[in-house]
């Protein structure tokens, strides 16, 4: 019985050099920066061509969702869906109706996940981030959907006593007058204040009138938040104001979201009700690193959501997609936690994005933005960013898998199946595990490809993304692009345009995985070959060294990224 391995050929990096996380997922390039004479990390990142196809065929949509996600709709049909990391989202109204003499009260209640979040971080209209407080921090104190009014009151106290007092507002400077008697008789007394507390410079007798003007919020937007926990009642305030409409049997279980009151206003609603947005800290994960009773350490049950935290390592999104009910429905048995568990830490790796290497090509010269940036790569440092984080919002009418290739996306790494069980790799280097030669073949023909075709290559990269750092704001990034790729194509430019980026965040994310992008598009040798059961333990994604005599290969280093049986000798 012989094994086929289907390799991708790498070119070791000395170990001092692995540092620069944007030579990942790269198709098998052949890459030397001639100038430093240093080899970078060359990875297969499994079907380019098929992925491709498919990215550009799904473009539409994805753009689409990418857009529609922040957009809060009306509808009786609308999907579930799941929350992962932390994403801006619109929601679906469950509820809505007015209330009052005038029905100048308008209520809505907003399902935004069909899970219980982590938290829900901000609430956005429009392009408004509401700062909210006052009773029960539920009222919104900003502008335009507050407004402050000056408003005038008065206060009898004194007895003959005391001298300091405390009062029910913080007057406004110039405007508080203290007088003891009526008319003719009365006499203003001497007093100053600081905030709310007056103080007088003789006590004053009782039936002394303070009178003053003081500021207020009127607000005229209300928001009560709902994470979808265990056991959530209904929202109290909505089944007051509605009873017999929204009452006890309507507790929203299992759904994150907010209730939202609009106070009628000429003024500030002059266009008609604005979108409503939030940002969320979506699913509590499962970290088989945290679980004591898996190999782990920590309180963490695979069992148990209450033991879950939320997180934005992507490897544990994707975990947590693959066995959601929601999502992919699989047992947890089927999502190997091993390898789970290595990308998880390699997504956790701390780097300073501030502070990184400049990245090259495979001439030594540096690839940059359009405007001259330098794209960064490859320096650990100080700062507490992790190598990769993701967020997305997953639709219930979507195949999880495409979700999934989103996420991996992410981490510049890739999935595949070992028989029915979930495999995924960051976008790291891993030392080999094994080391073949020529005695380990088992005959029969080596194809080997060692370029691909030229309508699959670019050499500059365009992309969207959701923009943390921007109020999440959909934002073009910076093109990436490499003068040296141009000059091997005859000047020619060969763009790869219309990404959106729907599980990236960060722009220095974004940028690695388009230099990725476009160096994986410039090379690939791949082989195909027969072996012995020496090769036995290979499986998936592990690197061995391979010495060919035919080909001038000695320990070069390869990465399964494919396997069969055959029983034909």
């Amino acid at each position: 019985m012989m094994r086929r391995l289907l390799a991708a050929f790498l070119l070791m990096l000395p170990a001092a050099a692995w540092a620069d996380p944007l030579s990942i997922i790269v198709a098998a390039v052949y890459y030397i920066g001639a100038a430093k004479g240093l080899a970078a990390i060359i990875y297969i990142a499994g079907s380019l061509y098929q992925a491709d196809r498919a990215r550009k065929k799904a473009n539409a949509a994805r753009n689409a969702a990418l857009r529609d996600r922040v957009v809060t709709v009306r509808g009786a049909t609308e999907y579930r869906r799941i929350i992962l990391g932390r994403q801006p989202a619109g929601g679906v109204v469950a509820f809505h109706g007015s209330v009052g003499q005038y029905k100048e009260q308008f209520v809505m209640v907003v399902a935004v996940a069909a899970h219980e979040v982590d938290a829900i971080e901000d609430i956005w209209l429009n392009d408004t981030k509401l700062v909210l407080g006052g009773v029960g921090g539920e009222y919104v104190q900003n502008e335009p959907y507050a407004k402050t009014e000056v408003l005038s009151t008065a206060e009898s106290l004194g007895d003959g006593s005391t001298t300091v007092f405390t009062l029910a507002k913080a007057p406004l400077a110039g405007s508080l007058t203290a007088v003891y008697g009526i008319g003719v008789e009365s006499s203003v007394l001497a007093c100053s204040f600081s905030g709310t507390t007056l103080t007088f410079a003789v006590a004053p007798p009782a039936g002394t009138n303070v009178s003053y003007q003081y500021s207020t919020i009127v607000s005229y937007v209300r928001v009560r938040k709902f994470l979808g926990a265990p056991g959530q009642t209904v929202d109290a305030v909505v089944s007051s104001l509605f009873p017999g409409e929204w009452d006890s049997t309507h507790p929203m279980s299992g759904c994150a979201g907010f209730a939202i009151h609009f106070y009628y206003s000429e003024d500030v609603f002059i266009s008609g009700l604005p979108n409503a947005m939030t940002v969320c800290r979506g699913a509590k994960c499962y970290d088989v690193r945290k679980d004591s009773t898996a190999g782990g350490s920590g309180a963490h049950r695979a069992n148990d959501p209450s033991t879950w935290e939320w997180t934005e390592n992507v490897p544990l999104l994707i975990n947590y997609l693959a066995t959601s009910p929601l999502g992919g429905r699989m047992p947890i048995a089927n999502v190997s936690q091993t390898h789970v568990a290595a990308a998880a830490e390699v997504c956790d790796t701390l780097v300073d994005y501030s502070n990184w290497a400049h990245l090259v090509d495979e001439n030594g010269l540096l690839i940059t933005t359009e405007d001259g940036d330098v794209i960064l790569a490859g320096a650990t440092g100080t700062e507490e960013d992790p190598l990769y984080t993701a967020g997305l919002i997953y639709y219930c009418n979507q195949r999880p898998i495409d979700a999934i290739a989103e996420l991996c996306e992410a981490m510049a790494g890739k999935y595949d199946f070992i028989g029915n069980t979930l495999v995924v790799k960051a976008g790291n280097y891993t030392a080999p595990v094994l080391s073949l030669g020529d005695d380990d073949f088992a005959g029969g023909p080596v194809p080997v490809t060692t370029k691909i075709p030229r309508e699959y290559k670019y050499n500059e990269v365009s992309a969207k993304i959701l923009d943390r750092a921007q109020d999440w704001r959909e934002v073009p990034m910076p093109r990436v692009v490499s003068s040296a790729y141009v000059a091997q194509d005859n000047g020619e430019k060969l763009p790869l345009t219309g990404i959106d980026y729907q599980a990236i965040t960060r722009v220095e994310q974004a940028q690695q995985v388009s230099a990725v992008r476009m160096r994986e598009s410039r090379q690939a040798l791949t082989f195909t070959a027969r072996f012995k059961l020496t090769a036995l333990p290979l499986q998936i994604f592990d690197t061995f060294s391979l010495t060919n005599a035919k080909r001038g290969w000695v320990a070069k280093p390869f990465e399964v990224i494919g396997r069969s049986w055959s029983l034909d000798g």
